[in-house]
């Protein structure tokens, strides 16, 4: 059913906290992305970036209707980047494991508190895992299984976004 894909539940939700978002990327872009990384997104994640390329990175749209502010920044295509590369870019002492490997930063917390990324392949069946990046100890904590799963974590403000506290 086209309103339980993750880009309809995020549209309904910034439509509903008059949260401004990016117009869709263009399917040149995705498939440019696609091509130069060798992998295929998602379904679920194609759609998102067809449809709404992000959201707006300016602190002022990430409040609510109740003035809360979220914090969450979902990215442009643009700007996702392999997990290595944005480790580097945050900070260049940075070292990524192999472990990382097929992973693309797509999404941070309170400009990068800490980020998310998710598996991507050239089997979509192999991919879609999400993780974060920048936890304490610098090992990737798995989130969610899928980046469905994630939106439906981050619409619900799911302590599983959230460092464990030690």
């Amino acid at each position: 059913m086209w309103r339980n894909r993750p880009v309809d539940k995020l549209s309904r939700y910034w439509a509903a906290q008059r949260l401004p978002v990016h117009p869709g990327a263009t399917r040149e872009a995705v498939r440019q992305f696609e091509t130069t990384y060798n992998v295929v997104l998602p379904a679920g994640m194609r759609d998102y970036f067809l449809k709404q390329d992000g959201m707006s990175s300016d602190w002022q749209y990430t409040k609510d209707t109740t003035g809360f502010c979220k914090w969450f920044s979902l990215w442009e295509l643009a700007r996702v980047l392999p997990a290595a590369e944005e480790l580097r870019r945050v900070d260049a002492a940075s070292a990524a494991g192999p472990e990382l490997d097929q992973y693309f930063a797509f999404a941070d917390f309170m400009d990068w508190s800490w980020a998310y990324a998710i598996r991507l392949t050239s089997d979509p069946r192999e991919a879609g895992r999400v993780v974060m990046l920048g936890t304490a100890d610098g090992v990737p904590l798995e989130i969610a299984s899928s980046f469905g799963e994630f939106v439906d974590l981050l619409l619900q403000d799911s302590p599983r976004l959230y460092p464990v506290k030690t």
